[in-house]
C-alpha cells in the first residue's frame, strides 16, 4: 500500500499521505470545505499524472467547475491535463448505483485507464432524500436495502481502487441532530436499565463509547482505513479543522487547521495536536 501526499503540509503532517487502494472517508457538515478537498486533490493528482491516468468523479452534488479549473491553474496544472477529469453525475440513488457498480468500471475496462484517483462527492445526498421520503412504517425495511446499496457500492470502489492501486474519497455528511439525539437517549436508557438490574444488550451505548457521526451506515466506517472529518470554525469562515477519527499505523483523534483559498485548500498555521489541545490554543486563546 501506497500513501500519496496531498500537497497541503499540515494534513500531510497529520495522515502521512493517505493510503491507496483503501476507502479514505471524508465527512462533515455543509461548507467545511469537503468539496474544496476534493478539488485540491484533483489538481494535485492531475500534476503528477502519467500516461493513461485518470480522474474519476462521481458527483451528486454539481462542482463549481470554475472554481476547479482555477484551483488547477494554481497548482501549475497544464489546461490539457483536464481532458483527464472524465466525470460522472448522478441525479438519483438508482443512477448512482449504476453508475457505480456498472458503468464506470465498464468505461474503465473499455478505454484502458488507469485510476490514478477516485472521488465520489458526495455518497448519501439521494440516500438521505430517498430515507426521507419513505413512509415510516416502511422506513427499517427500506433502511436496510437502501444501506445495502451503499454498501456494494463502497465495495465495487475498493475493489477497483485495489487494483489500481487508486486513491480513493468518499465524502460523506455529518449525522443529523435527530440522529444524534436519538443515539444519546439510547445510551441514557441503556443506563438507566443498568440501575434497575436490567440486562445490558449493548455494550457501546454503556460504556459511552465514541460513535462516528457519519451518515452512511457502519459498513461504511468499516470499509474505511481512514476516517477524517471536517469542522467549521469560528476563527474564520475559510479556517477549517480537520480530524483524523480512524487510521492505519497513525495517532487519531488528532486535528490540524486548514485554509480554504482560490488555490482550494491550503496549510494554516499550528502543527497537528489534540484537538482539545487546538481548541484550546486556537479559539479559547488558554
Amino acid at each position: 500500500m501506497r500513501r500519496i501526499l496531498t500537497g497541503i503540509r499540515s494534513l500531510d503532517d497529520l495522515t502521512g499521505g493517505l493510503p491507496t487502494g483503501v476507502s479514505n472517508l471524508v465527512y462533515g457538515s455543509p461548507a467545511t470545505g469537503k468539496t474544496s478537498l476534493s478539488m485540491t486533490l484533483v489538481a494535485e493528482s492531475l500534476k503528477n499524472a502519467r500516461d493513461k491516468e485518470v480522474v474519476i468523479a462521481v458527483l451528486t452534488e454539481s462542482w463549481d467547475m470554475d472554481r476547479l479549473r482555477t484551483i488547477c491553474a494554481r497548482k501549475g496544472v497544464k489546461q490539457d491535463s483536464l481532458n483527464r477529469i472524465k466525470t460522472y453525475e448522478a441525479n438519483s440513488f438508482g443512477e448512482q448505483h449504476k453508475i457505480i457498480t456498472e458503468v464506470v468500471p465498464r468505461d474503465v475496462e473499455k478505454n484502458d485507464w488507469v485510476p490514478a484517483l477516485i472521488i465520489v462527492d458526495s455518497l448519501v445526498p439521494h440516500y438521505h432524500a430517498q430515507l426521507l421520503n419513505t413512509p415510516l412504517q416502511h422506513l427499517a425495511s427500506k433502511a436496510r436495502e437502501f444501506q445495502g446499496k451503499l454498501s456494494l457500492e463502497i465495495n465495487n470502489l475498493v475493489k477497483m481502487a485495489a487494483g489500481y492501486e487508486s486513491l480513493l474519497i468518499v465524502n460523506s455528511w455529518r449525522r443529523s441532530s435527530a440522529g444524534r439525539s436519538f443515539q444519546e437517549k439510547w445510551r441514557k436508557d441503556v443506563v438507566g436499565g443498568l440501575k434497575d438490574n436490567d440486562v445490558l444488550i449493548d455494550p457501546e451505548a454503556g460504556f459511552g463509547s465514541r460513535e462516528f457521526d457519519v451518515i452512511g451506515g457502519q459498513h461504511l466506517v468499516y470499509m474505511s482505513k481512514t476516517v477524517i472529518r471536517m469542522v467549521s470554525t469560528s476563527i474564520s469562515e475559510n479556517i477549517k479543522a480537520v480530524i483524523m477519527e480512524k487510521a492505519l499505523s497513525r495517532p487519531t483523534m488528532l486535528c490540524c487547521l486548514v485554509k480554504i483559498s482560490e488555490a482550494g485548500i491550503e496549510t494554516y498555521e499550528g502543527k497537528p495536536a489534540p484537538v482539545g489541545e487546538v481548541i484550546r490554543r486556537e479559539i479559547i486563546k488558554d
